[in-house]
């Protein structure tokens, strides 16, 4: 029995020293029994354009739970989590290549081939040009843009009018815009999702509807008067020039101050006026007036000595008030109502044998000038 003590002792030094071992290192032991995660990165996939906001997400399969470290070729390491951006690295604008390594939950065991993806970072937003746009005041209801940008871009949006922002080509058409002031505003997106901070904007005017006309004064009606005179104005706005026609005559150029016709014949005549705008657009209903010029008395009005020697001379009608009246017998001024119509007493009693000339004149409300002359015969004072 003595002989086998010191082999018996040789056992028990070696458990206790495998014991030791346990309790110093129980990590050795686990990371001997942990079996490594894998890693997976999701997206996005390599050769990929990306911005600083863009995600990049990966997952472990199998024991993960220590989390993941992100390891930037050529820099350090980073601890992480998914998703990152890919501007969390601190990088400048380029190409990077990223290793992403699992750790299992023993904090110790990591995959020992960690997923890799190459990307190209940019963060560099696209500046919008507007190529083509309409004038700045345009004859048309209608509208083609075209745009560009100073790198590849994925798409642009486009905001019409103060409207919301919608996905538009590289061109953009509009139909059917109403008279007045337009807006178009386009920003452009690059290939790494970059959006232009300040998008391209042009505004224009649109006017496709012709000049409108109207004539302000002229005469109508039947009148004496061999002057014509007529003017006129385009409610719109203002028109580069005015275009006048007498009689069914052709259309020429006439001041925008207005038109006065002298020594019109006697009869009927009509007068017509367009605007035309700063496109060259004439009026395509042209504003008209007529009226008609008669002839004066051909002989006196005499009255004999047995006639009323007061007489009353008239000047419009009942719906044509007549004011501003001036009435002259031979010449000297005598007095007027200015009604509808007006009227002047005529007072012949007292005037030696001869003629009496009456001459009245006034303007109707729109302007229009009103004149008449009568000559009467005068027999001297009444017998007694």
């Amino acid at each position: 029995m003595p002989q086998h003590r010191p082999a018996r002792r040789r056992v028990l030094v070696a458990l206790i020293a495998a014991l030791a071992w346990l309790v110093a290192a129980p990590g050795a032991l686990a990371q001997a029994l942990v079996d490594p995660p894998d890693t997976v990165i999701d997206s996005p996939a390599s050769g990929t354009r990306v911005n600083a906001s863009t995600p990049i997400v990966f997952r472990a399969v199998g024991d993960g739970g220590g989390g993941f470290v992100c390891t930037v070729v050529g820099s350090g390491d980073l601890g992480c989590d998914s998703p990152i951006s890919a501007g969390a690295f601190g990088l400048s604008d380029g190409p990077f290549e990223l290793r992403i390594a699992a750790i299992a939950s023993d904090g110790v065991t990591v995959d020992p081939t960690p997923a890799t993806v190459s990307l190209v970072l940019d963060v560099t937003a696209p500046q919008t040009t507007i190529v083509t746009a309409p004038p700045a005041r345009s004859p048309s209801g209608e509208a083609r843009l075209t745009f560009s940008a100073d790198e590849p871009v994925a798409g642009y949006r486009c905001a019409v009018d103060g409207g919301p922002l919608n996905p538009c080509g590289a061109e953009l058409a509009l139909s059917g815009l109403a008279d007045g002031a337009h807006q178009v505003l386009v920003r452009a997106f690059d290939v790494a999702g970059n959006p232009d901070p300040t998008p391209a904007v042009v505004t224009w005017s649109s006017d496709a509807t012709p000049p409108d006309t109207r004539i302000d004064a002229g005469p109508f009606g039947r009148l004496t008067d061999p002057t014509a005179r007529f003017s006129y104005s385009s409610p719109d706005d203002p028109a580069p020039w005015f275009e006048c026609a007498v009689d069914g005559g052709a259309f020429s150029a006439c001041a925008a101050s207005g038109l006065t016709l002298t020594g019109v014949g006697v009869g009927d005549h009509v007068f017509a006026v367009r605007a035309v705008d700063g496109f060259g657009r004439p009026d395509p209903s042209p504003a008209t007036r007529a009226w008609s010029v008669g002839s004066a008395p051909a002989a006196p009005v005499r009255a004999t000595c047995a006639s009323r020697r007061v007489l009353t001379v008239t000047l419009g009608s009942r719906r044509t008030p007549v004011r501003g009246v001036v009435a002259t017998i031979d010449g000297v001024r005598v007095a007027a109502t200015g009604r509808a119509p007006a009227r002047v007493r005529v007072d012949l009693r007292g005037r030696p044998p001869g003629v009496a000339v009456v001459r009245v004149r006034g303007r109707t409300a729109d302007g229009r000038l009103l004149r008449t002359t009568r000559t009467f015969a005068t027999c001297g004072p009444a017998a007694g």
